[in-house]
């Protein structure tokens, strides 16, 4: 109980964290599209129309965020978002520091107080992300769990950090058990960068019907997607 109790107060902590950070895009967002020339000069940029273009344009990114967050202040996917945003705002200050008329001491200030935002956005997503909890989806193939693996291994991008392969109780057939990542788009995006690949169910059902039989059955109904007259399907009901 006790522990439970305080994954739930870093939960709402996060969710604390959360609005604070809405309303620290919203107000962000309001000074860089109405004042980015005031702002250029405060980070130490040079304050010429195209910075103030991208500072708007940065503006507008941050009251999106902003509004996302306060509307969903539970999800992690708009924080993360922000996390983002953070990595574009530093590659541009960076980019800044290589021009001559830039006041590199502010430019550096700004490029600190970015990381340390960056840093409390990681935070908090992650805090939210707690309460996104990873579901598992089980499904029984009847083969033994060695050939199960071995196909699994053999597939491309195949990972089995999440994955459980048990005898069944019928002696014969193999119970394999994935855990389900939180369905957060940036999530995925990230995993799919390292690497990491995280199957559907119905990647799971294609997984047993091919293990099983040697390919993929489709039903009439699917192997047409809109109505029609009762024929046998040109598709002759499988996908090899």
């Amino acid at each position: 109980m006790e522990m439970q109790s305080t994954r739930d107060e870093r939960i709402e902590g996060g969710v604390a964290l959360a609005r604070g950070l809405g309303w620290f895009s919203v107000g962000l967002g309001l000074a860089e599209v109405a004042a980015p020339r005031s702002l250029a000069r405060l980070i130490g940029v040079r304050s010429d129309s195209r910075t103030r273009k991208t500072m708007r344009a940065l503006g507008a990114r941050e009251l999106v965020q902003g509004v996302a967050i306060l509307s969903r202040p539970r999800r992690s996917g708009p924080v993360w978002s922000r996390v983002v945003g953070d990595a574009i705002d530093l590659a541009l200050l960076g980019w800044s520091l290589r021009g001559k008329r830039v006041g590199k001491r502010r430019v550096a200030g700004a490029i600190a107080a970015v990381i340390g935002v960056g840093v409390l956005d990681v935070i908090t997503s992650n805090r939210l992300a707690m309460r996104e909890r990873p579901h598992a989806y089980s499904i029984t193939i009847n083969r033994l769990p060695g050939e199960v693996y071995a196909y699994w291994s053999s597939l491309d991008d195949s990972d089995v950090s999440n994955v459980t392969f048990t005898l069944a109780p019928d002696g014969k057939s193999t119970e394999v058990r994935v855990e389900m990542p939180p369905t957060n788009p940036i999530r995925k995006g990230i995993a799919k960068l390292m690497g990491r690949y995280h199957p559907t169910e119905d990647d799971l059902r294609e997984l047993k019907q091919v293990i099983e039989t040697g390919e993929v059955v489709l039903s009439d109904a699917s192997a047409h997607r809109f109505p029609h007259s009762a024929q046998p399907s040109e598709l002759e009901g499988v996908v090899p």
